[in-house]
């Protein structure tokens, strides 16, 4: 029954999201004997981004921590801080004046480190944690080229290239204040491969240039992008740093990891998985038509699973997030195609989905076609960014909860 495979697709993504808690990664992590090798105890902690809070709790379960400094969204989950730990919130996606505060305190935190240094680093603490690098930028320089970085469409890690040459922490800039010997463990929101650009590499050598970083801005065809694209260029402006010696990386998991434990719990759950190997990094409408693509070539009994995070062009001053688009798209186009068959999840991985009060989105025959709204509205809600609009035509909003996780999203497709 329908209401049957809907329930288990919901009950699929909350225990693959549970098995990929930040607090079980960690410890995962920190058993490996690599990374025992690489830590000498007690630490001097510092954990920055969305999932700062689990990590530190996972941490604080398998080392022994001296002291702490968190950094971390508003918005998101906060388990229990150990009651030495310094806790400060900055704001996530726009910058404002609790991130640069966050960052003044962190850069206090650093400079009187008493013990080696164990980072973690997620995603979101490129905005929640801001400094300026002065005196060749200033705070609204970060404020409105983070602005239009997210607004572009860009994918992540072209920002986080912007992002790292206008700051006095990111691009490795924070790794040269750590002594040596500083350990960092990376939970990864970006491309497989690419995790060293998290939170825009803050302990990491940065091989980007201050000219890649202008001509990004430059290509974003904004008068004031532009301006600053000059100052950029300027010779005087210090590079972020190539090398950093003697640190130690490793990564705690990525979008992989979430597809993976999804096709456990798939399995656990009596079905056959079918994953799709590769990420998906593209715009809403290409990852739209290649879930349906795969929906074409799925049986009964299988579900599938991918993940990755779709970009979207912000064209309007309506609301809405990439899951909430992408369950509009992909419910009208089985409608349009006459499936009453298509049952779906497309859901972020943190538990909030944009400015929405949602974490995810099921889709159900039920919506899309008993639901149906004309098409001229549809087209208008796309064209001003507005999808939150009409998407319970479409699809089942699941409650936002935020879960401390930050791996990128998840979409399930399934026959019923």
């Amino acid at each position: 029954m329908m209401s049957d495979l809907s329930e288990d697709l919901r009950q699929i993504y909350l225990k693959t999201l549970y098995r990929s808690t930040p607090a079980l990664l960690i410890q995962e992590c920190l058993a490996r004997e690599e990374v025992k090798r690489s830590l000498e105890e007690p630490v001097s902690l510092v954990a920055l981004g969305k999932s700062a809070s689990g990590l530190m709790k996972g941490a604080a379960a398998s080392i022994q921590i001296a002291e702490a400094f968190a950094v971390l969204p508003e918005r998101y989950r906060q388990d229990a801080f150990p009651p030495f730990t310094e806790v400060v919130y900055g704001t996530h996606p726009e910058i404002s004046d609790a991130s640069f505060e966050a960052g003044e305190k962190l850069i206090s935190f650093v400079e009187k480190l008493k013990y080696s240094a164990l980072v973690l680093v997620s995603g979101g603490s490129s905005a929640c944690l801001a400094k300026p690098l002065e005196p060749w930028f200033t705070r609204e320089d970060l404020v409105k080229a983070n602005r239009l970085l997210i607004r572009s469409g860009l994918p992540i890690e072209r920002m986080n290239i912007v992002r790292k040459h206008l700051s006095a922490i990111k691009g490795g800039r924070l790794g040269e204040m750590l002594p040596s010997g500083t350990v960092t463990l990376v939970l990864s929101d970006v491309s497989r491969g690419c995790w060293p650009v998290v939170g825009s590499g803050p302990t990491f050598p940065d091989e980007s240039t201050n000219h890649e970083a202008a001509e990004i801005l430059a290509d974003l065809g904004d008068a004031w992008a532009m301006e600053l694209a000059m100052r950029l260029k300027d010779r005087d402006v210090p590079d972020t740093p190539g090398t950093l010696r003697d640190r130690h990386h490793f990564l705690l998991g990525d979008n992989g990891t979430l597809v993976e434990n999804a096709t456990v719990q798939i399995e656990m759950m009596g079905y056959e998985p079918v994953a799709i190997p590769q990420e998906l990094d593209a715009d809403v409408g290409e990852i739209t038509e290649r879930l349906w693509s795969e929906f074409q070539n799925l049986e009964k009994g299988q579900i599938l699973a991918g993940g990755g995070e779709p970009t979207v062009e912000v064209t309007g001053q309506g609301r809405g997030g990439r899951c909430s688009e992408i369950a509009v798209r992909l419910g009208k186009r089985a409608r349009d195609e006459g499936r009453r068959d298509l049952l779906a999840l497309v859901a972020s991985s943190d538990g909030v989905d944009g400015d929405t009060d949602a974490s995810g989105y099921l889709l159900e025959p039920s919506r899309y076609f008993d639901r149906a709204i004309d098409d001229r509205i549809y087209d208008r809600a796309l064209e001003n960014s507005n999808s939150w609009s009409i998407v319970d035509s479409f699809a089942i909003p699941m409650e936002a909860r935020p879960t401390g996780n930050n791996l990128r999203d998840i979409f399930f497709v399934a026959r019923g």
